[in-house]
C-alpha cells in the first residue's frame, strides 16, 4: 500500500482516508490507529513524536483553536522543545489554545488553555494553527507549571527563534492578568541570566536558585516591575524591552 506523505503524519478523518484509496478493511486492521472523533493515524508513524503529538492534537481542535506551547515552539523551529522536558523524561501534554466561549473535552495529552486569543496570536506553520512566537513565549512562560523549567523553555525559544524578549515583556504587562503578568515577568529576567545554549545546564542554572522576584529590592511589586535586562548581542529599546 503506497500513502502518501500527508498521511503518514497527523491524525485524519475516515472519509478523507476512503477518498484517498485507504480501504475499511486496512483501517480495522494493524495499519492504522483510532485517535478517537473518527480520526485515524498511521501505525508506523511513531506516536510519541513531537510532530505527531502535535498534529493529532491540533486536529482535535476547534476551527477558532491553535496549540500552544512546546508544541507551537517545535512547529517555530526550537525542535529542542519537544515535549519531553528538560530531562527527556516526561511526556507533557499539547497546550490546546481556546477562546473563553469554547469549549473542549480534555483528553489524554491534551491541556486546555481558555483566555483571550485575538487573530493576531495566531498564525499557521506547516498547515497547522499555532501560536505565534511572542503569544507562545508568553504563554510557556505563564502556564508552565515549574517556573525552572518555564524559564529553559523560553531560554531555548530565545536561542532558536527570532522572538524578541521585550515584546514578550510588553505582552506580559500590557494585558495579562496580575498573576500572568508576576510569572512571565519572573521567566524573562530570569531567562537573561542564564542564556545556556543546554536546556539540562539552564536547568541546574535556576535549581539553586529562589524563585526570581519580579520587581526591583525596595519597590513594590504591584507599581514597577523589572524590565529585563538585554541579553548578550541587544541594546535596550523602547519600553524596557529588547531589540535585535
Amino acid at each position: 500500500m503506497h500513502l502518501d506523505d500527508d498521511l503518514v503524519i497527523g491524525a485524519h478523518p475516515r472519509r478523507r482516508l476512503l477518498e484517498r484509496g485507504v480501504s475499511e478493511h486496512e483501517l480495522a486492521g494493524p495499519l492504522w490507529r483510532a485517535t478517537g472523533s473518527g480520526r485515524y493515524a498511521f501505525a508506523g508513524t511513531d506516536a510519541d513524536d513531537p510532530r505527531q503529538r502535535t498534529r493529532e492534537a491540533a486536529a482535535r481542535l476547534p476551527p477558532t483553536g491553535a496549540v500552544g506551547g512546546w508544541a507551537a515552539g517545535h512547529l517555530h523551529g526550537a525542535h529542542e522543545l519537544d515535549g519531553r522536558g528538560p530531562w527527556g523524561r516526561s511526556k507533557q501534554p499539547v497546550l490546546a489554545c481556546l477562546t473563553p466561549r469554547h469549549h473542549l473535552a480534555t483528553g489524554e495529552g491534551l491541556r486546555i488553555s481558555r483566555s483571550r486569543m485575538d487573530e493576531d496570536d495566531v498564525t499557521c506553520v506547516d498547515g497547522v494553527r499555532c501560536t505565534t512566537l511572542v503569544r507562545t513565549a508568553f504563554d510557556l512562560a505563564r502556564l508552565t507549571p515549574d517556573w525552572r523549567e518555564a524559564v529553559v523553555a523560553l531560554d531555548v525559544l530565545l536561542r532558536c527563534t527570532d522572538v524578541d524578549l521585550g515584546d514578550v515583556w510588553r505582552t506580559a504587562t500590557s494585558g495579562a492578568d496580575g498573576p500572568a503578568a508576576v510569572s512571565c515577568c519572573r521567566c524573562c529576567r530570569w531567562s537573561t541570566r542564564t542564556r545556556c545554549r543546554c536546556p539540562r545546564r539552564a536547568y541546574a542554572c535556576c535549581g539553586g536558585a529562589g524563585r526570581p522576584a519580579a520587581h526591583s529590592p525596595g519597590q513594590p511589586a504591584h507599581r514597577r516591575p523589572v524590565r529585563p535586562s538585554p541579553g548578550p548581542g541587544r541594546s535596550a529599546g523602547r519600553g524596557g524591552g529588547t531589540r535585535g
